[in-house]
């Protein structure tokens, strides 16, 4: 830089001649990498607060035990520290609520404090790639394609608006991958404690730690040309680091599994209730129907068992882990309700992109790197492969940086070879980006608002618009999450009835105020004067009465009629509300959901009359 200061206080006019031609000869690449920054930028910033419109159980609950830590340093239950290094709740993980944390301080709207760790991690995660790519292929090209690839693919672009764990624990495996290969000697040390933050974000990445140390330290030595080297000093000197970090993938593994998880008892039914194992009762019964549907011979027993039944069923979800039509086309929307599931999670241009990478590679004699790359990927897909479930739209996102790079190798191989065909790809990869757009802020509002999440949203938006003194009784199959939402949602968490929410949560006693939560019917349920009453469809009798016929109209008067929660999909009734004291003309509402406006979401916006016509129905006889 000082040089060409110099240079240009000596010859101004020179310098800026070759600044020029250096900017003609790269015109296109700043103009993409303008484009680039720009929908990387606007698609993480724009209605961050209204898109998604809603947060999911496992969010809500890092939501939740976030405010908490904030306010008081201890989760919702008021007995979990971020210090413990135990999971903030069994299903959950341990650290990512202490990374919430500090944002719900900012002075912006909850939504976007909360998904502002998240748009920033996918942010920077495309550099990060980039980092990697340029690393392992010694191409800057090849990371510049790579980190453009990922800033705008579409499973970062979601993810960087939600709050789930497992982006933040990639983040830090990709960031550690990164500096361990970057870096020389004992400066190789610094990607332990991102290892380490990494791990406890996430479960299901937990058991990936022992094998991503041993791949990267068999590719360091390969990198450093010590693996076959007859030098013995450089062996001692520079395998060291190798060595270290392997015995701390395997040992902090063996650490948390032996001393931490064995003492976890509720997260270790969860788990015995996901892992794949020869004693898994889906191996079981597969086995004994397989038995039962064959002849009586001498060698039933050795291909007819668990372990062979074990091994098909692993074999068939890495199979499917490997299925071009999640990846690339449509994601599984029974699984990722909450995803924009009727788009792969790369783009069909994608694919191309991939072989041409792969091959680009092979040819330019960079068969280890593929070899590196591709052992990266199976490393990524062992969490599908070794759980019943095998949900490859988190569990095996370890190996989405690893297609990225590889495209990124395919469009510059395409960039070196052929310029007219590089334009038309980028052309035709715009045009899908442009089309992803579409579909995330205009169509996913609508469809992404699943019952199970927005219904009890839409339940915390109508209660937060009843009257202080109005008494509500909701009955919910799942009390608890829909008392997180009408907490969350309204801003009721706050230093003045910290503790008394969190003893709330403990004893699962679920009112606030005039507002009560039940999870089921009681037989001798008689409705009170003056009091709103809001069922779930779902909603029963109390076990010791479950033979009985639920019929709420009988239980009010012939005039008392309901409006309806609906769903936004197919207009299906998901709750019932009696004695309505919001909505108080029913003849004014519609007989089913229709927003038509990403205004209609902004419930802040709304005047009751508003929010009565738009999310509430009346009765299909009125």
């Amino acid at each position: 830089m000082i040089a060409l200061l110099k240079n240009f206080h000596s010859s101004p006019t020179s310098t800026l001649s070759r600044l020029l031609k250096i900017y003609q000869e790269n015109r296109l690449i700043w103009y993409l990498a303008f484009i680039t920054i720009s929908i990387g930028i606007f698609s993480r910033f724009s209605f961050l607060g209204q898109i998604p419109t809603v947060f999911s159980h496992d969010e809500m609950g890092y939501i939740i035990n976030a405010q908490s830590v904030a306010l008081t340093g201890l989760g919702r239950y008021g007995d979990w520290s971020p210090t413990s290094l135990t999971p903030v709740e069994p299903t959950l993980a341990e650290l990512p609520t202490l990374l919430i944390a500090p944002f719900l301080y900012l002075p912006f709207s909850k939504e976007i404090n909360v998904r502002l760790p998240f748009v920033i991690m996918s942010l920077t995660l495309p550099l990060i790639i980039g980092w990697l790519a340029t690393t392992i292929t010694k191409s800057k090209k090849i990371g510049w394609f790579s980190a453009g690839l990922a800033l705008v693919n579409p499973w970062i672009w979601q993810n960087g608006r939600m709050a789930f764990d497992i982006p933040i624990s990639l983040w830090f495996y990709s960031l550690g991958t990164v500096i361990y290969l970057s870096q020389r000697g004992a400066k190789k040390l610094l990607a332990l404690p991102i290892f380490f933050l990494g791990f406890y974000c996430y479960q299901g990445y937990k058991p990936l730690l022992p094998l991503v140390a041993i791949a990267l330290g068999l590719f360091d030595l390969w990198q450093t040309g010590l693996i076959n080297s007859k030098n013995l000093n450089p062996l001692r000197t520079k395998f060291l680091p190798n060595l270290g970090l392997i015995i701390f993938g395997i040992g902090l593994f063996s650490f948390y599994f032996f001393f931490q998880f064995s003492r976890q008892l509720n997260s270790q039914d969860k788990l015995s209730a996901q892992l794949l194992t020869p004693n898994s009762q889906i191996v079981t019964n597969a086995v004994n129907i397989d038995r039962r549907l064959a002849l009586t011979t001498p060698f039933n027993a050795i291909f007819l068992n668990k372990y062979s039944q074990f091994t098909k069923e692993a074999t068939g979800k890495f199979l499917q882990v490997l299925g071009w039509r999640e990846l690339f086309f449509e994601i599984s929307a029974s699984s990722s309700s909450f995803s924009v599931w009727n788009h792969g999670m790369f783009y069909i241009l994608d694919i191309i992109l991939i072989l041409i990478g792969g091959y680009a590679l092979v040819k330019n004699r960079q068969s280890a790197i593929l070899s590196f790359i591709l052992i990266m990927m199976a490393i990524g897909t062992v969490p599908s492969v070794i759980n019943q479930n095998a949900w490859l739209f988190f569990r095996s996102s370890f190996m989405f940086p690893f297609l990225i790079i590889l495209a990124g190798a395919g469009l510059n191989e395409i960039f070196s070879t052929h310029k007219l065909i590089f334009k038309l790809v980028v052309f035709g990869y715009l045009i899908q980006v442009i089309n992803f757009g579409f579909i995330y802020f205009v169509r996913y509002p609508v469809f992404g608002s699943e019952n199970i999440y927005f219904s009890p949203r839409l339940v915390a938006e109508y209660l937060n618009r009843t009257a202080p003194n109005q008494k509500v009784v909701i009955f919910e199959t799942e009390p608890e999450f829909a008392f997180r939402s009408y907490i969350f949602y309204n801003n009721l968490f706050s230093h003045l009835n910290a503790q008394e929410i969190q003893r709330k949560f403990k004893t699962q006693n679920y009112n606030f105020g005039q507002i009560e939560f039940l999870n089921c019917l009681p037989s001798d349920f008689s409705p009170q004067p003056k009091t709103t009453y809001i069922f779930s469809t779902e909603i029963g009798y109390c076990p010791n009465q479950m033979n009985l016929k639920l019929d709420l109209a009988s239980q009010f008067k012939p005039g008392d009629l309901p409006i309806y929660i609906k769903s936004i999909k197919d207009s299906g009734t998901n709750y019932k509300i009696y004695s309505d004291t919001v909505c108080q003309d029913q003849s004014n509402l519609a007989t089913f959901i229709n927003p038509n406006s990403l205004r209609d979401f902004n419930f802040n916006q709304l005047s009751n009359q508003e929010f009565c016509q738009t999310w509430l129905a009346k009765d299909l006889s009125l």
